[in-house]
Parts: C-alpha cells; sequence; structure tokens
C-alpha cells in the first residue's frame, strides 16, 4: 500500500512501454515511486470533410479547380474574388482573335473593337459592301474564331441602311450562328435586295453580342 514520500526522496522511473510491462508482471513496480513511458505513438488522421463526412479540407486559391464534394478542397475568400472579378470586368480583345471578315466587306477604319465579360463577347462595327450575292435575305459580314461562337444561335437588332431602287431598308436582324457565320437579315431577296447595283452599310456602328 502507498505511504506518504518526502518529495527529496520521489523516485521517477522512465521505461519503456515494454520494460514496465514486464516490470507489472512480474510485480516489479514500487508502490512509493513513479513510473513514466513514453507516449503512445498512435497519430489521429482528420478524415477528409466532404458532402457526407465532417472533417479538414485543404484551401485553395484556384479558380479553375473542378473539385466536387468529395475534393476535400475548399476555396478560399482570393478564390472567391478572383472569380467575381474575373466574371464581372471587361477585357479587351484583339478583333482578329473574335472573328474575321467575309472578304469583300469594308470595315470603318477605328470601329471595330472586340470586348469579353465573363462568358460574353462584344463585337462593334461599322462596314460597308456591294450588293449582296449571298443566299436570299441576308448578307454575311464575316465568321467568328472557333474559340468564341456561341452554344446557341444569337439574335441582335442591328441597323442597315439599303438603297434598292430609290427604297431604303433597315432595320434588320443579326444572328450569330454556332457555326461561326455572322449574318444580317434583310427581308429582301437576291431579286430586290442591291438590284446587283446598289450597296449597303450599316446604321452608324453596330454593337452585336452573344454568349460562348
Amino acid at each position: 500500500m502507498a505511504t506518504d514520500t518526502k518529495l527529496d526522496s520521489l523516485v521517477i522511473n522512465y521505461l519503456t512501454q515494454s520494460q514496465y510491462d514486464t516490470a507489472k508482471t512480474n510485480g516489479k513496480l514500487n508502490a512509493n515511486q513513479i513510473y513514466m513511458t513514453p507516449a503512445s505513438s498512435t497519430s489521429y488522421t482528420l478524415p477528409t470533410g466532404n458532402a457526407s463526412t465532417l472533417g479538414g479540407v485543404k484551401l485553395s486559391d484556384s479558380t479553375s479547380s473542378t473539385s466536387s464534394t468529395n475534393g476535400g478542397i475548399a476555396a478560399t475568400p482570393k478564390a472567391v474574388k478572383d472569380a467575381y472579378d474575373a466574371s464581372t470586368e471587361w477585357v479587351s480583345l484583339s478583333v482578329s482573335s473574335v472573328y474575321t471578315v467575309k472578304s469583300g466587306i469594308t470595315m470603318w477604319a477605328n470601329t471595330e473593337k472586340a470586348h469579353r465579360r465573363g462568358r460574353r463577347v462584344y463585337l462593334t462595327f461599322q462596314c460597308m459592301g456591294p450588293a449582296t450575292s449571298d443566299a436570299a435575305g441576308f448578307i454575311q459580314i464575316g465568321t467568328v474564331q472557333s474559340a468564341y461562337r456561341p452554344k446557341v444561335n444569337t439574335y441582335c437588332p442591328f441597323g442597315l441602311n439599303v438603297t434598292t431602287s430609290g427604297q431604303i431598308f433597315g432595320p434588320a436582324v443579326c444572328i450569330v450562328k454556332t457555326t461561326g457565320e455572322i449574318q444580317v437579315y434583310t427581308g429582301k431577296n437576291n431579286a430586290t435586295f442591291g438590284n446587283n447595283s446598289y450597296g449597303w452599310t450599316t446604321n452608324n456602328p453596330n454593337t452585336i453580342s452573344w454568349d460562348y
């Protein structure tokens, strides 16, 4: 049975777990002494947090990650801000990276501009061309580059000045196709539109836009 022990005679024994277990089995432990062994080497691993398990996650600044609820990844405030800024800020693009102008179409100087905001492209231009020989009822302005083509055909209002035997037609409708064509529908066919003699111009700079 333990008895009072003065501090100046206190004995502390440092043993391995194996030594302690052996001494205890053989009845060699002194009730008036302290025995200490190393802490357990067993470590605890925090589970990965996901949609069904509470746990730890890693923080990421990435705005392009495709990690889902099972990835154990969480966005930082910086990632959220970067993603928001990227979806709202206006970005200037080179016109040639967005589309190519059809041969025979003349663009007015300093009117071509291209911008992107999020997944939407804005294209501004003013142009003129000869009497159309395209399929009935439309003029093709150009072709959108593959990287910026819309997922669905997109219609935009469009201003067009057309002189056909003294008549002026407008406004028109512009369509940006999934195949890339930028076409302006006039409502007139080849027999009357342009009459193979009269050209056309856009009604001041026009801006068309679409999601890609």
